[in-house]
């Protein structure tokens, strides 16, 4: 095992954000590679890393097998007395802060990478299981288990301006997502100041989610950015050869109907995008597919956004 002893982290972080420019906490990552080559972790327990708990950078082929991931806070609040006079017997208490619970403890995080290959895994954080970053190909992923995440991401990607990023090449099959934000997502930024590029061939297979808000999303407008913003600033990161199979379990209900949520940026090019034997329930009423400015046939009926219920 390797412990970050995350819990003091977390605490200190209470209520702050990672991307806030204000913010002057910087936190460690438990397991970090840099300019490597033929890395390989076998039958390793991760455990409370203080963010991301493993991020690799500029490396070619790296191999985790049978890992398990684990963030999970003990601190249920903060409590202090009111200010009222010392003579009060039994002073009252308020709670002052809320669980400080695990923030940015994503499974896997990477920049620069050439072959990333993760199996038999499970990962239970409060962030995102799987999240390859900018420049990262040749994807495997198989046998993923992920408990109370926010899914498995392509991206984020097109953050910085001027800045060309892409994914591509990744297959990723054999996963089980439960209790979480989203399950199969891509993520890309739109707005005033952002860069482009493009996510290309990527293959969901044989994914199985419960009770998940948002069980399939191509998400152009990234990261709380309103909506007129990214009407007026769209996304120019483009997305092609996209295939979600298989595709089985329950949501949230939390989107209503909506089971898959496809909004394609007006200021890219969205194609290639299919569906295949999709079978998500939702509590709301009979499943519904979102699918607006996507070019072509996705292969199940879908409506726009405007329509949905």
């Amino acid at each position: 095992m390797i412990n970050g002893n995350g819990q003091a982290w977390w605490d200190g972080f209470s209520g702050a954000e990672i991307l806030d420019p204000n913010n002057k906490y910087y936190r460690p990552i438990l397991f970090l590679t840099d300019n490597a080559t033929n890395i390989e972790v076998n039958g390793l327990h991760l455990k409370d890393s203080p963010c991301w708990t493993n991020f690799f950078v500029r490396t070619r082929n790296v191999v985790f097998d049978d890992v398990y991931i684990s963030a999970v806070s003990t601190n249920a609040s903060v409590r202090s007395p009111l200010l009222i006079p010392l003579s009060t017997p039994n002073p009252p208490e308020i709670l002052t802060r809320a669980q400080s619970l695990p923030k940015n403890t994503d499974g896997f995080d990477s920049y620069n990478v050439d072959g990333l290959t993760v199996l038999n895994t499970r990962v239970n954080v409060g962030d995102d299981c799987f999240s390859p970053k900018p420049n990262t190909t040749n994807i495997l992923v198989r046998n993923l288990w992920c408990n109370g995440t926010h899914g498995v991401s392509m991206g984020s990607i097109g953050q910085y301006p001027g800045v060309k990023d892409f994914i591509s090449n990744a297959h990723l099959e054999n996963i089980t997502l439960l209790n979480g934000e989203n399950g199969a997502r891509l993520k890309a930024w739109a707005g005033p100041s952002v860069g482009y590029g493009y996510i290309s061939n990527i293959t969901y297979k044989d994914i199985h989610v419960e009770n998940t808000d948002h069980p399939i999303v191509l998400d152009q407008c990234y990261f709380n950015i309103p909506a007129a913003t990214c009407a007026a600033y769209p996304s120019n990161v483009n997305i092609t050869g996209v295939r979600f199979l298989n595709v089985h379990g329950t949501s949230s209900g939390k989107e209503g109907r909506v089971v898959a949520d496809l909004t394609c940026s007006p200021g890219a090019t969205c194609n290639g995008i299919h569906l295949e034997d999709i079978n998500i329930t939702s509590p709301k009423g009979a499943a519904q597919v979102v699918c607006d400015n996507i070019e072509g046939d996705i292969g199940v009926p879908c409506i726009p956004g405007s329509e949905a219920a």
